[in-house]
């Protein structure tokens, strides 16, 4: 930031505190920082910011304050591999003793040898024969990402809407959207 010869005016912790006398089994904290100027090198200031981001395992986002940011409060997020520590449709082909055959196929799409919608009916056709009982069971082991539950929570406590986006299943959305207080899930 000084580099660029901005100021920062002010930085907001925008999680609650974390106590100091009892262990944390998740600390993680959001905070806002605000500057004022006008960077020298936006693009050479984004790249570092990719870096320290990469180097420190934190999330930098970086918004021009204006009227259009302050106004926004929807977030919305993907689910597998967000949300999720898992890939949905993997574990279901677990289940059915498919999952070998579903990475073959994803390895595949991810090569270019198909596209997504071709790779994604042939690892469905391989699901066929699960129980009703077995996809809420996937849903309810599945293990969220460290510091979802915190994030959805400040972000619902400063009055976002939030929502899922996925390719992923319904069932699933549906079950996220209910555990984590979502507004919206579209699958």
């Amino acid at each position: 930031i000084a580099e660029n010869q901005l100021n920062i005016d002010s930085i907001n912790r925008l999680t609650g505190r974390i106590s100091l006398k009892q262990p944390q089994t998740n600390p993680r904290a959001c905070v806002e920082m605000s500057v004022s100027g006008k960077p020298l090198n936006i693009i050479g200031m984004r790249k570092k910011f990719m870096e320290i981001s990469q180097e420190t395992g934190i999330d930098i986002s970086f918004h021009v304050d204006n009227i259009y940011r302050k106004n926004r409060k929807l977030v919305v997020f993907d689910m597998d591999s967000t949300l999720i520590q898992a890939e949905v449709i993997v574990e279901l082909a677990k289940l059915v003793g498919a999952g070998r055959e579903v990475d073959r196929i994803t390895e595949a799409a991810m090569r270019g040898e198909m596209d997504f919608s071709q790779s994604f009916r042939k690892r469905v056709a391989l699901l066929k024969g699960i129980r009703q009982e077995q996809l809420a069971k996937v849903s309810e082991d599945l293990p969220l990402t460290d510091g979802a539950d915190l994030v959805t929570k400040t972000l619902k406590g400063l009055g976002y809407k939030l929502g899922i986006l996925s390719g992923g299943f319904t069932f699933v959305g549906e079950y996220l959207k209910e555990k984590l207080g979502f507004d919206y899930m579209f699958a």
